[in-house]
């Protein structure tokens, strides 16, 4: 169910950032999940079943992604959007993806990601303004998870 009012009051001229998009418990999504890819790099049977080819796709442009996200975002009012995907670091121009959502006003930029690619793409994702990012360890090597493990004990 999509509620078109809005559900608070703007601020001095700022839009309302109250989701609209409400299930028929009352409760408010604030999350616009954006499915970047259908690869990943890892091919583990958590998202590519086993004997699965990699998807040859056609990627929609960063200036795309933005302005159809933007245009959500003014009709949904969501207060965050996640970057998803098999891997979204297999987007080729993620750090300019973000870059664009956060100039279209985008309130916060989130992502899901396995973290292979993250000591090249962590800084450039900052800098463009990711703020928030959840790693999923479920297929990491175990060697790598003790390490980090010994690490935080060491501190």
């Amino acid at each position: 169910m999509i509620d078109t009012s809005l559900t608070t009051p703007a601020v001095k001229g700022k839009p309302s950032f109250e989701p609209v998009i409400r299930d028929a418990a009352g409760r408010r999504f604030r999350d616009l999940r954006l499915s970047l890819t259908a690869r990943c790099n890892l091919s583990c049977v958590y998202c590519v079943p086993e004997g699965a080819p990699q998807p040859r796709e056609r990627f929609a442009s960063p200036a795309t992604h933005a302005e159809r996200v933007r245009r959500l975002h003014e009709r949904l009012r969501q207060t965050q959007v996640r970057q998803t995907g098999r891997e979204p670091t297999q987007y080729p121009e993620l750090p300019e993806l973000v870059r664009r959502l956060r100039e279209a006003g985008i309130p916060r930029i989130a992502m899901t990601t396995n973290g292979y690619f993250l000591e090249r793409l962590a800084g450039p994702l900052a800098q463009a303004g990711l703020e928030s990012l959840n790693v999923s360890v479920e297929f990491a090597p175990w060697a790598y998870i003790e390490e980090v493990r010994a690490s935080e004990e060491s501190s």
